[in-house]
């Protein structure tokens, strides 16, 4: 819990500077727009007649081409649930725009509590399928205590994932 505050207080100390990384102009970046929103959990409701929804977290570009042959697999073979995929940058998002399963596309909230949980209340997901090497704590307490299954599937991009992994145990050691 204490651990959690910290990482909390630290994010909100750094979150200016990451934002301002995430949404400053690049060549060949596309730009959020409006969208921007979704990062504090401002995002808009699914409209679907599907049974559930699965959520996959993809962070950026790498993720989410990791992840494209899973995605769309678990879009054909579930067809009864809608397929979201949320991904950090605007370029993961113009990635799975490119999809030819029935995928919907938002942004991931920032890692704070009310970002979260404005979230997980508007998208209502039945299960979560994280693909990536970074940890956000409060999404993944958050999204124990909504009751529904979630899955880590860590793409392995970092040669030493168990050493970063075994730094960061004492955030989840709780769960």
């Amino acid at each position: 819990m204490i651990s959690r505050f910290i990482y909390t207080i630290l994010l909100a100390l750094i979150s200016p500077v990451l934002l301002w990384g995430l949404y400053r102009s690049r060549t060949n970046k596309p730009k959020f727009g409006s969208r921007w929103k979704e990062h504090f959990g401002f995002t808009p409701k699914l409209e679907h007649d599907k049974s559930g929804v699965i959520w996959v977290h993809a962070v950026s570009v790498g993720e989410v081409l990791a992840s494209k042959k899973l995605i769309e697999k678990l879009a054909n073979e579930y067809p009864e649930y809608q397929m979201l995929v949320t991904t950090t940058t605007s370029t993961g998002a113009e990635q799975v725009a490119k999809f030819e399963a029935d995928v919907i596309h938002r942004y991931m909230p920032i890692d704070f509590c009310w970002c979260v949980r404005r979230f997980l209340k508007t998208i209502e997901p039945d299960f979560l399928l994280v693909i990536e090497t970074e940890i956000w704590p409060n999404t993944f307490t958050l999204s124990l205590s909504s009751v529904f299954l979630q899955c880590l599937l860590t793409v392995d991009f970092l040669k030493n994932q168990r050493t970063t992994t075994r730094k960061y145990y004492h955030l989840f050691h709780q769960l």
